[in-house]
């Protein structure tokens, strides 16, 4: 964080104490622990054992043994604050996971709610690399007392991700659901139909989340696409088909419906060779504006009409007439068979 930041800044920018100094600074220390091995009053013996931890800390740059002090001094005061600082600082430096993870959680039980919450996800973070089973415990029990917090539900994705545990992933993705904002929402669900797809094999589970990120966010290109992806991944062209059929009826615009219904009719044309219900989906189209679909229904209206004989033919032609008649474009392709 920022802090971290700026301690680490303030650190490269202090200048090495020559080796006069030093012993300068030392002798200072040495005449700050007898103060403090003789004080009787414990506040004036963790003020001599402070200001000793502070010449180690940024006189001398002896991390290890500064956070040895400002415990000394906490040992006394367990709210000083001022050593609790120094304690969070001189433990990161000197890489104690464990130190600095105890004075996290140390601080948090004195924070407010959401600073509670955040120094306890820095602490976890520390003891992942080392005592993960035990970061992860902390984790759930953050969890279990602040639910809504966001950055620590994103660790807990990624930590049964990196584990494989894809069950615990989608429980995770919908605790995040839960408190997030439905305006926010679309990114979750999209993880979390992906993980359902293809780790859970769940498609039923999978098409679900990518309708409700479709009601969240018409206009958003993901959705539609993975949907129909998915549907015909999993059910072939009949699945596919019935997809395109419903993002046409929801589609927020007559271009992105008349796009849908053009791609159902090709289903029908070419797969199933089923004219009359391409020349429905064509018509739908036409009146959508697509104008490409103008093209394929003459071609599916023609062939219609040529496989048709005598009375029948007269009665085909009619009926293609009347069902062209219904789209936008039903006059030009009347016009095309007189």
């Amino acid at each position: 964080g920022d802090e971290e930041a700026l301690d680490d800044l303030a650190r490269l920018l202090a200048e090495v104490p020559s080796p006069p100094a030093s012993e300068a600074l030392r002798a200072r220390i040495v005449l700050y622990g007898h103060g403090a091995e003789h004080a009787t009053d414990p506040a004036r013996r963790a003020a001599y054992l402070e200001r000793m931890a502070l010449l180690y800390e940024e006189g001398l740059g002896e991390a290890s043994l500064a956070a040895t002090t400002y415990e000394a001094v906490l040992a006394l005061d367990p709210q000083r604050r001022h050593a609790q600082l120094g304690l969070l600082r001189t433990a990161r430096r000197c890489g104690d996971a464990e130190r600095y993870a105890r004075a996290l959680l140390d601080e948090a039980r004195a924070a407010d709610p959401p600073r509670r919450s955040l120094r306890e996800l820095r602490a976890v973070e520390a003891l992942l690399p080392s005592q993960r089973s035990r970061a992860v415990g902390l984790l759930a029990a953050l969890l279990s007392r602040d639910p809504a917090c966001m950055p620590a539900r994103a660790l807990e994705t990624r930590l049964a991700e990196e584990d494989e545990r894809w069950d615990a992933v989608d429980r995770s993705l919908a605790a995040r659901l839960e408190h997030t904002p439905p305006a926010e929402q679309v990114p979750v669900l999209l993880a979390r139909a992906r993980v359902q797809a293809l780790r859970l094999r769940a498609p039923g589970d999978a098409l679900a989340s990518l309708r409700r990120a479709r009601e969240l966010a018409p206009n958003h290109p993901a959705p539609p696409r993975l949907f129909l992806e998915l549907a015909e991944a999993t059910g072939g062209p009949r699945a596919l088909k019935a997809a395109l059929t419903e993002l046409a009826a929801g589609a927020p615009s007559p271009e992105e419906r008349g796009r849908y219904l053009l791609r159902a009719a090709e289903i029908d044309e070419l797969v199933y060779d089923d004219d009359e219900a391409a020349a429905r989906a064509y018509t739908e189209a036409v009146a959508c504006g697509n104008i490409g679909a103008g093209d394929r229904l003459r071609r599916v209206l023609e062939r219609r009409v040529r496989a048709a004989q005598g009375e029948a033919q007269s009665e085909a032609l009619a009926a293609l007439r009347s069902l062209a008649e219904k789209g936008a474009a039903g006059d030009r392709l009347a016009l095309a068979f007189e």
